[in-house]
């Protein structure tokens, strides 16, 4: 299993997503790009990305099998396949709306936060129907 840490992934997207929007947009809610490390979900790495505009659930399975959708928390969300990165493969899927609107920083994290355990849950239910198959 290829080893992913949290500094590297929020070194890639804050070089990514920094210059992308202009300084007001971040400074305005003071969100950052933030990782929070969601865990192992059977055999792959989850983590969720915090970024100005949205939260994304980020999964590396070691095999590159994975679904084209996830039930997460009640829906269906679309993962998208990254296959060239700096980080390697992986998988994303978008946990809030693209340009959320967060109150604070702190809004946004504890969304995050409690987005982290419904993210890995999703991850290792799919996971063991591909492991199984």
């Amino acid at each position: 299993m290829r080893t992913v840490r949290p500094e590297r992934i929020r070194e890639v997207f804050a070089k990514i997503h920094g210059p992308a929007f202009d300084p007001d947009t971040e400074l305005s809610t003071g969100i950052e790009v933030g990782v929070i490390e969601a865990g192992i979900a059977l055999d792959t790495p989850t983590f969720i990305l915090l970024t100005p505009w949205t939260i994304n659930g980020l999964a590396f399975p070691p095999d590159q099998r994975f679904p084209v959708a996830l039930e997460v928390d009640g829906g269906t969300r679309p993962v998208y396949s990254i296959d060239r990165s700096t980080l390697g493969p992986y998988r994303a899927v978008n946990l809030a709306p693209l340009g959320s609107h967060f109150p604070s920083a702190v809004h946004a994290r504890h969304f995050a936060e409690r987005a982290a355990p419904k993210f890995r849950r999703a991850v290792e239910e799919a996971r063991a129907l591909l492991v199984i198959v």
